[in-house]
């Protein structure tokens, strides 16, 4: 059977594979599904028991489907020449994932970052954010199952000489988010473990999670959906918390969320080990005039905080309690690092997203007790670079964007692609991703999983090949 609309043909590469076996007796597919199958069953507030049978079914084929075919790459792109100029390094970037599986795990095992264990699936214990052996699970009692969702078994690969860019968007359209968002976490505290000092997976922060601050989004959680649907939020909320069972809903995806950006598993931007700068969208002078004085709009910001503001060097509390220490920021330097962004100087931009990231896990950390100040701050809107294309970048008006040498996502492309962006003399700078969500965006619902990698100064494009264009 060919999950998600493409086959996997004659091998000239394998998915990275572990067959150690921790268990004495082999478990095979056959009994993995028999026990997912007999784990549905036992879930409380399911709507609908064929199709959860279904949903870990499709798991369960695919996870086998990767475990046991070779799979072929072709080029489906020109190389893009880049001016990054540290060559040493193997860089993969994955682009929007949209919950598409099949695209997170041909970056995670072709890059090397991961390899697939025997059995194929574990499980999540999604009230304690920790991975739950197959075997371990099949002795445990109905009440506890509950707590667990059923994921693909990967181990981290401390021995990997890449580095894997998620650019944001692991979340909502695709039927496997969660899937998506738990790997991803497993393995970034696996790294921790393994080898503390390493970054190789860096994960950035996308307007998909900020579910991780507030539930009240306009997003639809659509994993409960049929693909493609674009609709407005079902008015029950019954529709969007709860989906199947316990494990699916989208309050302990939130818990999940904050957790992961107070740990810095998720992080605001990354800097990548070529010197580019790793964000969701881009940069905006907005963005940056907004971090100097305040958030937007001003008068809904200050209302909520019941302060006025007379002049330019009037700064909120939120940005004096960040001045005292609450995110540990040296507020005189970022001013400095900012006003320097905005004529043109990027000599300081690691200090600078080192200060963003900071303040990012303080907003983390005190969301619960400042929501309304959090939701406002600059980070998190319109001009930030979880929002930005809004202001222009995708449709023929970069006059806002700053030219930061770096590589993103959040495109408005329906057909996953990979292009390079011109700054204002025609030097590219910036390069653009979004190849997941392929499912979502495709009427069919077939798959269109990319593989994307910076090597020598040269991007290049490849997918599975015999895959349907």
């Amino acid at each position: 059977m060919h999950i998600f609309g493409f086959g996997l043909p004659d091998a000239k590469r394998k998915p990275n594979v572990n067959n150690n076996q921790s268990a004495s007796k082999k478990i095979d597919q056959k009994s993995v599904q028999k026990f997912l199958q007999d784990f549905s069953k036992r879930l409380t507030n399911v709507r609908s028991q064929n199709k959860v049978e279904q949903h870990y079914n499709t798991l369960v084929e695919t996870m086998y489907q990767w475990k046991n075919n070779d799979i072929t790459l072709e080029p489906v792109a020109d190389l893009l020449k880049t001016p990054f100029i540290n060559d040493a390094q193997k860089s993969y970037y994955i682009g929007d994932i949209h919950g598409d599986l099949n695209h997170l795990l041909l970056s995670l095992t072709q890059s090397g970052l991961a390899t697939i264990d025997d059995p194929p699936i574990a499980f999540f214990d999604v009230n304690k954010d920790q991975k739950i052996s197959f075997e371990l699970a099949q002795n445990m009692s109905s009440e506890d199952l509950k707590r667990l969702l059923p994921i693909p078994n990967l181990t981290f690969n401390k021995d990997c000489d890449a580095e894997v860019i998620v650019l944001g968007d692991i979340l909502d359209r695709g039927e496997y988010m969660d899937q998506c968002l738990h790997i991803l976490l497993d393995l970034a505290r696996q790294e921790k473990i393994v080898s503390p000092d390493s970054n190789k997976l860096k994960i950035v922060f996308g307007d998909h999670e900020l579910y991780g601050f507030t539930l009240k989004l306009f997003f639809t959680p659509s994993y409960n959906l049929d693909p493609g649907y674009r609709g407005p939020l079902p008015n029950n909320s019954n529709e969007i918390f709860g989906l199947f069972s316990p494990q699916h809903s989208i309050n302990k995806t939130s818990v999940s969320l904050n957790k992961a950006f107070q740990e810095g598993l998720i992080r605001y931007t990354w800097i990548g080990s070529h010197g580019e700068c790793c964000t969701h969208s881009t940069f905006t002078e907005t963005f940056i005039k907004d971090m100097l004085v305040t958030a937007k709009p001003v008068s809904k910001f200050l209302s909520s905080i019941n302060m006025s503001f007379n002049s330019k060097n009037s700064f909120p509390k939120i940005f004096k309690s960040i001045e005292k220490g609450g995110a540990g920021v040296d507020r005189s330097k970022f001013e400095d690092y900012c006003n320097e962004l905005l004529q043109g100087n990027n000599n300081n931009i690691s200090p600078f997203v080192n200060m963003l990231n900071q303040t990012f896990v303080w907003l983390a950390k005190n969301v619960n007790t400042n929501k309304q100040k959090i939701l406002t701050h600059p980070m998190l809107n319109a001009s930030s670079p979880i929002w930005s294309r809004a202001k222009g970048l995708h449709h023929g008006n970069d006059s806002d964007w700053l030219k930061i040498p770096g590589v993103i996502g959040h495109t408005d492309s329906k057909e996953g692609h990979i292009q390079c962006l011109n700054d204002r003399q025609g030097t590219n700078v910036i390069f653009d991703v979004d190849v997941g969500a392929s499912g979502w965006y495709r009427e069919d619902g077939k798959s269109r999983a990319r593989l994307i990698m910076l090597e020598n100064g040269m991007i290049s494009h490849q997918r599975i090949k015999g895959e349907d264009v």
